[in-house]
């Protein structure tokens, strides 16, 4: 019997992988952000009165992945390690746990902006149909695991290592986070939200800059998608964050997170090698270098 194996990659090994270029990174993004929305509402108008949250995460993952699909031939062989799913050294781990907390100071950053630019009263409306048990669990399956999965693979995984050589190591990490609260613009509906999300991209950003992957962002961002579904049934009762709808956190609760987010931010000071710029198609955290 003739001894048959697959193929090691779907590509031809002697074919240049082509360089992605930021104006093709953004149209990708914006793309996937728009079409992911676009789906959403179509599934939304079914039950306009009640849209169970599953429809954001089918929007995510038909919208993304269709913009995928579009970048595969800019992302190196093997893609699992080109995308960033390479071991992240241990201070980012921990880094990426000490940041979970932040969501205090991020909140309470959105709530300064709605000081000034009031968040919208929503209308009252009906009990769902399917019941709030099954809203939540919607919810915890798009917040916890849909929504990190997707951003952090395309955002994080595919286009931040790609922009370093057009940006620079900083400027990727701030040119991706104002790309991702950008891809947020639909789904936003009063501007605190904007300075929530930028706090988040950023934050996600800096920590793939120091790990060299997108393993302990994919962690920080399921913590962030677990607070905010224990937040929306008021299980904290910390005010200005899941209690009080137009109050602050008091200063006394924001300062052990402040303190956790300093230590994270000075664990991430130190960069790992790009993926990119090492020219080998995987992050090496083995080696470090400042950029």
């Amino acid at each position: 019997m003739p001894d048959y194996r697959p193929p090691k990659h779907d590509r031809d090994p002697d074919l240049e992988t082509p360089v992605l270029t930021p104006g093709l990174a953004i149209w990708l993004t914006l793309s996937g952000a728009f079409f992911s929305w676009f789906v959403a509402m179509l599934l939304a108008a079914i039950q306009p009165d009640h849209p169970p949250p599953a429809v954001l995460g089918i929007g995510m993952l038909v919208g993304f992945g269709a913009a995928f699909a579009l970048a595969r031939p800019f992302i190196e062989d093997p893609p699992g390690q080109a995308l960033g799913f390479v071991r992240a050294p241990l201070h980012t781990w921990a880094a990426a746990l000490l940041l979970i907390p932040s969501i205090l100071v991020l909140s309470e950053l959105e709530n300064v902006v709605a000081t000034a630019f009031p968040r919208p009263e929503l209308p009252a409306l009906p009990p769902p149909p399917e019941g709030e048990l099954l809203r939540l669990a919607q919810l915890g399956i798009v917040l916890v695991i849909v929504d990190p999965l997707v951003s952090e693979l395309f955002l994080r995984g595919l286009i931040q290592p790609r922009m370093e050589p057009h940006w620079g190591s900083r400027g990727a990490v701030l040119g991706v986070a104002m790309l991702t609260t950008l891809a947020s613009v639909p789904f936003i509906i009063y501007p605190g939200q904007l300075v929530l999300a930028f706090g988040v991209a950023l934050l996600l950003s800096l920590l793939r800059r120091a790990a060299g992957s997108i393993l302990p962002g994919l962690l920080l961002s399921m913590g962030y998608g677990t607070l905010q579904i224990l937040a929306s049934r008021e299980l904290f009762g910390i005010e200005g964050f899941d209690r009080g709808e137009n109050t602050h956190t008091p200063l006394s609760v924001l300062t052990v997170p402040a303190m956790l987010m300093g230590i994270a931010l000075a664990l991430c000071r130190k960069p790992a090698r790009s993926a990119i710029e090492a020219g080998d198609g995987c992050s090496d955290t083995s080696d470090f270098r400042e950029h």
